[in-house]
């Protein structure tokens, strides 16, 4: 009897709030870590090569398999190039955004999970100062915001009922103002700094 009243009781207080009752527990916060390659593409490729990626994101899921998503990471992208006199410094991308994260499989099974998402925000691109040769002049170097969208996919295997591993892929757009990169020397102006982000996640359901 004790047993049947405490199960309605908590029935009932599930039904008050709106929450959906499973015979599973679903967390509505997840808190995700990322690390791995950013890999930049078009004309960034042609200045700057492979570097370090690192981010942070905190998604709430206001319905089963829809989230709002907040992040922020870094690409440390570093000299490409092999010119005589002109010294590149390592170009920080840093992105600020939101968005929306879709699950694609139930985020209640132990089983392979799908997550997309999508969005946009802002991107710090950074860096120290520019050498030119030859008159070893230094130029400032680039502190400027611009805006971006983004998106992404996650493929990942739970390894708890709290911890989930994924392998995650994404791609940044930053639109650029070519007057802005006209300042650094040696390197053509362009109006857009694209990346692609590889590496593992790890998801904690809180």
């Amino acid at each position: 009897m004790i047993s049947r009243t405490r199960t309605f009781v908590m029935l009932a207080a599930a039904a008050l709030v709106g929450l959906p009752v499973d015979t599973q527990a679903q967390s509505n916060w997840d808190l995700t870590f990322a690390t791995g390659i950013a890999k930049p593409v078009s004309d960034l490729n042609d200045n700057w090569g492979i570097g370090l990626n690192l981010g942070v994101a905190g998604t709430y899921w206001f319905q089963d398999q829809l989230g709002f998503r907040l992040e922020t990471n870094v690409d440390i992208l570093s000299d490409n190039r092999d010119t005589f006199g002109i010294s590149l410094p390592n170009l920080n991308l840093w992105h600020f955004g939101g968005g929306l994260e879709y699950s694609v499989t139930d985020r209640a099974s132990d089983a392979l999970s799908v997550i997309v998402n999508g969005g946009g925000g802002l991107t710090l691109m950074d860096s120290d100062d520019f050498t030119s040769f030859p008159t070893f002049v230094a130029t400032d170097g680039l502190s400027e915001v611009y805006g971006h969208l983004n998106g992404g996919l996650s493929v990942g295997w739970p390894l708890s009922d709290n911890i989930t591993i994924a392998v995650n892929g994404s791609i940044y757009v930053a639109f650029a103002d070519e007057d802005d990169i006209a300042r650094i020397p040696g390197v053509a102006p362009f109006d857009s700094a694209i990346t692609f982000p590889v590496g593992l996640t790890f998801r904690f359901h809180l």
